[in-house]
């Protein structure tokens, strides 16, 4: 990775977004009203002189001490914290791949992000409707095509923080910002929304929606549409007639929805089926309800993937759900990006992969995961300049997730930036220390860097993050072989495989635990299970390093061409 260009314009950007100035102003007023005290108290209490020099001297000498800790550290209701670097913009290939930014990119008043809901009810009990308060309303604003939105991501990194609304805005890279409340009794809304500027903070619009919970998509356009006319002089065209259609005439079903986008957030095994259990209830009150099929779609696809379902079943149930969506609503973008990413992981279907996040972008040029989605496509079939470009479009909108910033690491280590990517994710983990997708990813990238005992520490948190899962048993028990760890290998190899007479566990994790013990007749025995079920994490076997010690093998081209078209326009012996 480059050297970040610093230049004494950014230093100062920098010095002022980390609230520096105002700390030294602070604490000049302080000290001197210290020495005014000192001076009046010294002579008063007769005090030798060398007291109130003492007082001077250890004021001047803190100093710098409160300017340097004002840079590294804030202060926020959750306790003290290292202040975030700045996200990465990205662009290029290999290893001028991605570059930190210095400061952030100047705001654009035809940007807004939409913070989380305050909830305000009686019962403090409604955190899911205003987190679907704000989610909804991020996503009807992003159909206005001159609008560039923040994404949910980054929006919700701030909830329950006491951030100054133009300090997220900056971190944001945004004009404006909406801020609100929701205070729901019984079937009682009250609904406050205020859309305030970057610049200055000043209130470009706010009102109260005192409405029947019935009328929740009402008022969502009705704020959506006040938006759009709050910042009419900077968009050019018009929006279309209604920004908020009713998704559900169902009020209990819209309620099942809310809490089922909730759980999907969490993203682990217990949150994914949690959720499945409220989508599925949302469309059996109301089978019409397009957004709850695309959440089963989504709910099962990602089971698949990491292995607590059979992929057969995981595309089956996971396809056909999102299928129902688009049925009901073509103009879905969210589905068609979901179609995209079953497409992509099941079956190789590359060039259908491929049509579906075009549609998607479309229809919502805001949405960031199409963009992530599409960008991780083209890099796994080496277009990494289109690759890197939509990652950076990605990264411009949700300037804050661990994910995108993720993808933008294993895209770096495809692309031959190995310590590049290592780099990247290391500031993902350091950042988000809980994500799991990301320290995983960490010790994958560690393994290609042949720095197999930080794998191996790095893939035993893993593991404990997972709650012992076995997609992350089978990435541990590679590392711990290539460790040369061979007996905790063999004890991982052998837990996975007691475990296959009572519970679904996929062969690829088999295969990658004799991957890392070199056992060339066992990882093809494996190997040839996997591909014949088409294990989806298949998709990269022609990109991945730690193929490596069986890449030239005749048998493993014979297997890799058997995975699909996509692979194998990429694949070659010699790669």
């Amino acid at each position: 990775m480059a050297e970040s260009r610093w230049d004494l314009r950014t230093f100062l950007a920098e010095l002022k977004r980390r609230r520096v100035f105002r700390v030294a102003v602070v604490y000049a007023v302080v000290a001197f009203v210290i020495w005014q005290a000192a001076e009046i108290a010294v002579p008063g209490l007769n005090l030798p002189d060398w007291v109130l020099t003492l007082v001077i001297l250890l004021t001047v000498l803190g100093f710098p001490i409160a300017l340097v800790l004002a840079w590294a550290l804030e202060i926020t209701p959750e306790g003290i914290h290292r202040t975030p670097a700045l996200e990465p913009a990205v662009g290029g290939d290999g290893e001028d791949a991605a570059e930190p930014a210095a400061t952030p990119v100047e705001p654009q008043p035809t940007s807004i992000a939409v913070l989380p809901f305050t909830d305000m009810s009686p019962e403090g009990d409604q955190e899911y409707f205003c987190d679907g308060m704000a989610e909804e309303l991020i996503n009807a604003l992003t159909k206005v095509k001159e609008l560039r939105v923040a994404a949910r991501t980054s929006s919700f990194q701030f909830k329950g923080k006491s951030e100054d609304v133009c300090e997220i805005a900056k971190m944001l890279r945004v004009g404006s910002v909406l801020e609100g409340s929701v205070r729901r009794a019984g079937d009682r809304l009250r609904v406050t929304a205020q859309l305030v500027t970057a610049e200055d903070g000043y209130h470009l619009w706010s009102e109260t929606y005192d409405r029947q919970l019935e009328d929740v998509f009402a008022i969502q356009d009705e704020i959506s549409r006040a938006i759009v006319d709050a910042l009419r002089p900077t968009l050019l065209g018009e929006p279309e007639a209604r920004l908020v259609s009713a998704s559900t005439k169902s009020m209990e079903a819209y309620d099942h929805y809310l809490r089922g986008r909730h759980y999907w957030d969490q993203r682990y095994k217990v949150g994914l089926e949690a959720a499945l259990k409220y989508f599925q209830k949302a469309v059996e009150i109301d089978p019409g309800f397009a957004l709850a099929y695309r959440g089963i779609g989504d709910c099962y696809t990602v089971l698949g993937i990491y292995g607590f379902l059979p992929p057969d079943e995981g595309r089956s149930k996971g396809k056909a759900a999102v299928f129902r969506a688009l049925e009901l609503d073509e103009g879905l973008s969210e589905a068609h990006a979901s179609l995209g990413w079953s497409h992509f992981f099941y079956g190789f279907e590359w060039e259908l992969s491929e049509k579906e996040y075009q549609r998607a972008i479309e229809l919502s040029p805001s949405n960031a995961e199409a963009h992530t989605w599409y960008g991780v496509l083209c890099g796994a079939q080496g277009r990494y300049a289109e690759a890197f470009e939509h990652l950076a479009i990605a990264l411009q909108l949700d300037p804050l997730s661990s994910y995108i910033t993720s993808m933008l690491g294993v895209l770096k280590i495809y692309a031959g930036d190995t310590e590049g990517g290592i780099r990247t994710l290391e500031e993902v983990v350091e950042r988000d220390p809980q994500y799991l997708m990301a320290v995983w990813l960490l010790g994958w990238g560690y393994t290609c860097g042949s720095r197999h005992d930080e794998a191996v520490r790095t893939g035993e948190r893993a593991l404990a993050l997972s709650n012992e899962a076995n997609f992350w048993k089978g990435g541990l028990a590679l590392w711990y072989g290539r460790a040369g760890l061979r007996d905790k290998a063999l004890e991982l190899i052998d837990d996975l495989s007691e475990r296959m007479a009572s519970e679904y566990v996929s062969p690829l994790v088999l295969t990658w635990g004799y991957l890392g013990l070199g056992d060339e007749e066992k990882f093809f025995e494996w190997l040839a299970e996997a591909v014949a079920e088409q294990s989806p994490y298949l998709f990269s076997i022609h990109l991945d390093p730690q193929y490596d010690p069986f890449r030239s093998h005749p048998r493993f081209t014979e297997l890799a061409k058997q995975i699909g078209a996509g692979v194998v326009d990429r694949y070659s012996p010699s790669d």
